[in-house]
């Protein structure tokens, strides 16, 4: 594929927002060329047009977050190149389903086995341990619409600072470090109109394109990529939590 995102996959975790803008596709497959028949085919041939920076995301991203940023544009264009919907049969015999959506599910959850299969074994390890630490670390948004980027910064850290210990599984390192990367503007406000209390890789997928940054695993860091500087200079305050809306 060439361009995953206008911008790369640095942004993906901006999926919702780069629809309207740039839609993922997947690789420009020639009339000519024939369509893959096989799940391993089919993962090839992404991986061939993938750049490294792409790959690179898939590495350190754990792979419902993955799925769930890549479904709805790259998924969509892998069931139109790869013909699922126009009756590739091999290729949904090979996935387990006549369903074409199912099938690119198939596919996605191949790709992303097989980047994490070819990661060098030491860093697939310690990758695997912080994404079962971030899953287990419960964040509470609750307030959060009022916060600046510092403020949401630090209540962040102190609330995995409080459970990292217990959190990490038997052999895993028990410190997890956010590490804000780019010029990020910490008095710019957060858009966050949900006050839940969730684990901190969904609470990273729902702040991430809400507010233009994007997680990547760097253990013992979790880098926050801000893709711009201040993505709400003022407090969005038309997203506020609806109850708090409602009461003025």
């Amino acid at each position: 594929m060439k361009g995953m995102r206008k911008t790369g996959l640095r942004a993906i975790a901006l999926l919702s927002l780069a629809l309207v803008a740039c839609t993922p596709r997947a690789p420009d497959v020639p009339a000519s060329a024939s369509l893959p028949g096989t799940v391993d085919e089919a993962v090839d041939r992404l991986l061939a047009e993938l750049p490294a920076d792409d790959i690179d995301w898939m590495r350190r991203n754990p792979k419902a977050s993955v799925l769930s940023q890549l479904y709805m544009g790259y998924g969509t264009g892998a069931r139109n190149e790869f013909g699922v919907w126009g009756g590739n049969q091999a290729l949904l015999t090979s996935c387990g389903t006549d369903d074409a959506e199912g099938c690119s599910v198939v596919i996605l959850h191949g790709l992303w086995d097989r980047v994490q299969a070819q990661t060098d074994p030491a860093l697939r390890a310690s990758l695997q341990c912080q994404f079962a630490t971030v899953h287990t670390i419960r964040i509470d948004t609750t307030g959060w619409y009022l916060l600046t980027v510092g403020d949401m910064l630090d209540a962040m850290q102190a609330q995995i600072d409080r459970q990292v210990a217990e959190a990490a599984a038997p052999g895993c390192p028990t410190q997890l470090r956010i590490v804000p990367v780019g010029e990020v503007n910490r008095h710019c406000f957060v858009r966050a109109e949900f006050e839940h209390e969730e684990p901190l890789d969904v609470v990273l997928m729902w702040l991430g394109f809400r507010n233009a940054l994007t997680p990547r695993h760097a253990p013992p860091n979790l880098e926050l990529e801000f893709n711009q500087a201040c993505a709400w200079p003022e407090r969005p305050m038309h997203f506020e939590p609806e109850h708090k809306a409602s009461t003025g």
